[in-house]
């Protein structure tokens, strides 16, 4: 399996690209397409913005881990879940979709197309926090109705946590509530 996070590392310490194809034993040509991906994505290769992020993958073995689906070694990836893997990133756009309308920030975003695409825009602690239960609520709505319905109240209960508690960013306005009760001084309700 091709390790995406050690090919941007290996770049960002100046190797061509045969060099990391060889040290990474994939193609030169993946090693291509992955300096390019992540260009088209924004990480910036090897820096510590692109070891942190999370990527579809890190979501998909917390789910699987709620679900209870991981080997004997702890893997999540195996032929048991591999149905799984391939509804996952389709169900990882349409929570990115979701949280970008609830954020305030609606319009284009880069989609993810496979496990190891970063989820750009998007808090850690929201993409591992909250959306293993959305994740795991999507892929049980099927195969188990019940685990599909506590998932998906435990994803709607932390996202409302999430939005009603998160700091604010730069430049967002923050608004009074209290009509202008400051300084000791009051305003109209």
């Amino acid at each position: 399996m091709t390790n995406y996070k050690e090919i941007l590392r290996l770049h960002s310490l100046g190797l061509n690209n045969t060099r990391i194809a060889e040290s990474c034993g994939c193609a030169r040509s993946t090693v291509i397409s992955t300096l390019r991906r992540a260009g088209e994505q924004g990480i910036p290769p090897g820096t510590e913005r692109s070891r942190q992020m999370k990527t579809v993958q890190d979501v998909f073995n917390a789910a699987m881990g709620l679900m209870d689906e991981l080997n004997a070694q702890g893997e999540a990836r195996t032929s048991d879940t591999r149905e799984y893997e391939y509804r996952t990133p389709g169900i990882v756009n349409m929570m990115i979709s979701e949280y970008r309308i609830l954020s305030g920030s609606p319009g284009s975003f880069v989609q993810v197309e496979n496990m190891e695409d970063y989820i750009l825009k998007i808090d850690d602690t929201y993409a591992i926090g909250v959306m293993q239960y959305g994740l795991a609520a999507n892929l049980l709505v099927d195969e188990n109705p019940t685990a599909a319905s506590f998932y998906e109240q435990r994803y709607e209960e932390m996202r409302t946590f999430y939005f009603t508690h998160r700091p604010a960013e730069d430049g967002e306005e923050i608004v009074d509530l209290y009509g202008g009760i400051e300084y000791g001084r009051f305003g109209r309700w």
